[in-house]
């Protein structure tokens, strides 16, 4: 799931870029990924899976979302 996780993320964040003209760096990169894999395995094993909030990303949060 975690590589599907990081190339899903890698072709959107490429395509906003191409035609939106987004800019997005590593770190926010990496934030997306951790997100999406996070919510991905939340719904499929939701009972195993502590709250995405309570898994924030190694203890640092996300910090560019506002």
């Amino acid at each position: 799931m975690g590589l599907f996780g990081i190339l899903w993320t890698i072709w959107l964040c490429r395509n906003e870029s191409m035609f939106n003209k987004k800019d997005f760096n590593e770190k926010q990169i990496s934030d997306l990924t951790v997100l999406r894999i996070g919510c991905w395995s939340r719904s499929k094993w939701p009972q195993a899976i502590p709250s995405l909030l309570s898994t924030s990303y190694f203890g640092k949060g996300v910090d560019w979302i506002k």
